[in-house]
C-alpha cells in the first residue's frame, strides 16, 4: 500500500485521549466497500483514520472538514493506480478543499484530480480548480492534478491563501488553466513544493485577469520550490514558468525551468514590485519571451539573488535580456552564474535599463548569440552595473555594449571558458585536474579552463573538491561539490642565479645577472643594517646574462649616501622554482 501504509502507522500512534482516560486507535475506511463515496468516508472518519479508495472514477467535490486523516488510493506510488483512481469535480467547484485549518496530518495521496473549475470565492472569482487551501497546510503527495480551471480561475491546479503552508511533493500538475497561476497560485502563503512536475499549464487572459504565471504565481508569499521540473508552461502576459510580485520572497533551489513561454516578459521567471527571490543551483533554459527576460526579468525595485545557476539558450524575439533583463531600479546580485548561448536584440546575456544596477561576480557570460554580453541602456535613468571577477567571452555584438570594458581590471578576463560541451549544454569547465561528467564521473582533460581558481579572493571555496587551488572557480559550479579541480602540481625545475654589482662613475650601480632559465627578477637595495633603500621594478629576463641599472637614488628620490650596500636579487622561473643571490657595491 506504499505511502498509505506509512501514513496508517503514523495514525496509529496518534492516540486521542477521550473522557474517562480511554483511547481510540486509528481505523481504515475503504471506498466503496465500507462507504460508497469518498466524502462519506471522510464524514465518518476521526483523527488518525485512513480512507483507502479503490480504483474508479468518483464524481465528487470533497472537503476534509479540518480532519487530521489520510485519504489515499490503494497504491499512491504506482502511476497506473494513480491514473485509474480519479476524482472528477464535474466543473462544480474545487475537486479537493482544505479550508478549516488542516495541518500536515491531513494528507491526500495517489489520485488523479480533474475537471474542477474552482471554489467560488464570495462571488468574486473562482479559486483552486484542483486543490483549494485557505488557512490550511495539508500534505498533498503523488497526485496528478490535470485538466482543471479556466481563464476565470485563480490557481487552476492548486490555490493557496490566508497563511497556508501546504506540502506538495511528487505531484504532476499538468494541463491546467487559470488567469493567474495556471499551475499553482499562492497569495499570502508559504507552500513547500518539492519534486513536482509542473508542466503545460496555461495562464490565459480573460478580463480583468491578464494571464500571469503559467507554472507558479506568488503574491505577498514566500513559497519554497526545490527540485521541481517547471516545463512548457505559458502565460499570455508574463511569467511563463514563475511569476512573483508584491514583495514576495520565494526560494528556488535545484529546479529545472525549461521551455516556458510568455506573450510579453519573463519567459522563465518574472519578478515584479519589490520582490526578493533567492535562486540557487537552478537550470533556466530554452524559455521564450517577446519584450524582455527570456530566462529571467526583474522589474520595479526587485532584487533577486542568483547563485550557481545555469541560464542558457533563452531568447527574446523583440526586446531586452535574453538571459537576464534588469529594469526599473532593480538590483539583482548575480554570483557564480553561467549565462551562455542566449539571444535578444539588446543584451543577449544581460541587459539593464531605467536605473537598474545588476552586480555580476564570479560569473561567465559567453557565446550569447545576439545583442552583446552586457547591454546598458543609455536613455533616461542611468544604470550602474558592477562586474568583478567574471569572464565575458565571444558574445555576438560585443562583450560590453554602451559600457566601458573592464577586462583586465577587478579580476575580469575575456578568455574561452573551455566548457565540456556547448552542444549538449554541459557547462562544467575542462580541467587537467578533474572535471565532473554527469555520465562518467570525474574525468581529466588535456586543456585547463582559465575560469578555474580565478574567482574573487574573498569568496568561499570550501565546498569545492580537492585539489581546489585555494580559490573559488568562476561560473555556476564554483564552491560546489561539482567544481572542476585545480591543475595537478608539477615539481618545479631548479633555476640557477648569480649576480655581481659594480659602481659607475656617475654614482649609479650596474647589476649583472646570470640565469639558467627565463625568470622574473626582483632587485632590492639594502644598507648594511638590512633596511630597504630602493627597489627596481620586476623584470622578465631571458636565460643567460642580463644587465640592470640602479641610479643610486633611494625610493624617495634622494641620492643615497656614500658607503657599502647589499644588492639582493630574487628570481622566480615559470616552473615556480625560486632562488636568490646577494652582491655588494661601494658607492663613492
Amino acid at each position: 500500500m506504499g505511502t498509505c501504509r506509512r501514513v496508517l502507522l503514523v495514525g496509529v500512534l496518534l492516540v486521542l485521549a477521550i473522557a474517562g482516560g480511554g483511547a481510540v486507535c486509528a481505523k481504515t475506511i475503504r471506498v466503496p466497500a465500507d462507504k460508497p463515496t469518498i466524502q462519506g468516508a471522510i464524514n465518518a472518519a476521526v483523527a488518525g483514520d485512513v480512507v483507502v479508495v479503490s480504483k474508479g472514477r468518483y464524481e465528487e467535490n470533497i472537503d476534509f472538514k479540518g480532519k487530521a486523516i489520510s485519504v489515499c488510493s490503494t497504491s499512491p506510488t504506482d502511476p497506473a493506480v494513480v491514473a485509474s483512481t480519479i476524482i472528477d469535480g464535474s466543473q462544480a467547484g474545487a475537486v479537493v478543499t482544505f479550508q478549516k485549518a488542516e495541518k500536515a496530518t491531513s494528507a491526500l495521496s495517489g489520485f488523479t484530480l480533474t475537471n474542477g473549475d474552482g471554489w467560488n470565492y464570495a462571488g468574486f472569482f473562482l479559486a483552486g480548480g484542483g486543490v483549494y487551501c485557505a488557512g490550511s497546510s495539508p500534505t498533498v503527495t503523488n497526485n496528478t492534478i490535470s485538466g482543471n480551471g479556466s481563464a476565470a480561475t485563480y490557481g487552476g491546479g492548486v490555490f493557496c491563501m490566508g497563511g497556508s503552508s501546504p506540502i506538495l511533493t511528487g505531484n504532476t500538475i499538468i494541463w491546467n488553466t487559470g488567469g493567474w497561476g495556471a499551475g499553482v497560485y499562492c497569495v499570502g502563503s508559504s507552500p513547500k513544493l518539492t519534486d513536482n512536475i509542473i508542466s503545460n499549464n496555461v495562464a490565459r487572459a480573460a478580463a480583468p485577469i491578464p494571464g500571469q504565471g503559467g507554472g507558479v504565481y506568488c503574491q505577498h508569499s514566500s513559497p519554497t520550490l526545490t527540485n521541481n521540473l517547471i516545463q512548457s508552461n505559458h502565460a499570455d502576459q508574463s511569467g511563463g514558468g514563475v511569476r512573483c510580485e508584491a514583495s514576495s520572497s520565494p526560494t528556488l533551489t535545484r529546479n529545472t525551468i525549461v521551455g516556458n513561454s510568455t506573450g510579453a516578459a519573463g519567459g522563465g521567471i518574472f519578478c515584479y514590485d519589490g520582490c526578493s527571490p533567492v535562486l540557487r543551483s537552478n537550470t533556466i533554459s530554452s524559455n521564450r519571451a517577446v519584450t524582455g527576460g527570456g530566462g529571467l526579468e526583474c522589474n520595479d525595485d526587485s532584487s533577486p539573488a542568483l547563485t550557481n545557476n545555469v541560464i542558457s539558450y533563452n531568447w527574446v524575439s523583440d526586446g531586452y535580456g535574453g538571459g537576464v533583463c534588469c529594469y526599473g531600479y532593480s538590483s539583482p546580485a548575480l554570483t557564480n552564474n553561467t549565462i551562455v548561448s542566449n539571444s535578444a536584440n539588446f543584451g543577449g546575456g544581460v541587459s539593464c535599463a531605467h536605473g537598474s544596477s545588476p552586480i555580476l561576480k564570479n560569473s561567465i557570460v559567453a557565446f550569447n548569440f545576439k545583442g552583446g554580453g552586457l547591454y546598458v541602456y543609455t536613455g533616461a535613468d542611468s544604470c550602474s552595473p558592477v562586474v568583478t571577477f567574471s569572464d565575458f567571452y565571444a558574445n555576438a555584438g560585443g562583450n560590453y555594449v554602451n559600457w566601458p570594458n573592464p577586462t583586465g581590471s577587478q579580476g575580469n578576463i575575456s578568455k574561452n571558458p573551455l566548457f565540456a560541451s556547448l552542444i549538449t549544454g554541459d557547462f562544467h569547465e575542462k580541467s587537467k585536474g578533474g572535471r565532473w561528467d554527469p555520465g562518467k564521473g570525474w574525468v581529466k582533460d588535456a586543456v585547463h579552463s582559465p575560469c578555474i581558481d580565478t574567482g574573487a579572493l574573498s569568496s568561499a571555496f570550501g565546498n569545492e573538491p580537492t585539489p581546489n587551488g585555494g580559490r573559488i572557480n568562476m561560473g555556476a559550479y564554483g564552491n560546489t561539490s561539482k567544481a572542476s579541480k585545480a591543475a595537478p602540481t608539477v615539481a618545479a625545475a631548479a633555476v640557477a642565479l648569480s649576480a655581481t654589482a659594480e659602481a659607475t662613475g656617475s654614482g649609479a650601480c650596474q647589476i649583472t645577472l646570470s640565469l639558467s632559465a627565463p625568470a622574473s627578477a626582483q632587485v632590492s637595495v639594502l644598507n648594511l643594517a638590512g633596511r630597504a633603500v630602493a627597489a627596481l621594478p620586476p623584470r622578465d629576463l631571458p636565460e643567460g646574462l642580463s644587465t640592470l641599472l640602479w641610479d643610486g637614488r633611494s625610493t624617495g628620490g634622494t641620492r643615497a649616501p656614500t658607503g657599502q650596500y647589499l644588492i639582493r636579487v630574487t628570481a622566480r622561473a615559470e616552473s615556480g622554482a625560486q632562488t636568490s643571490a646577494l652582491a655588494t657595491v661601494m658607492l663613492r
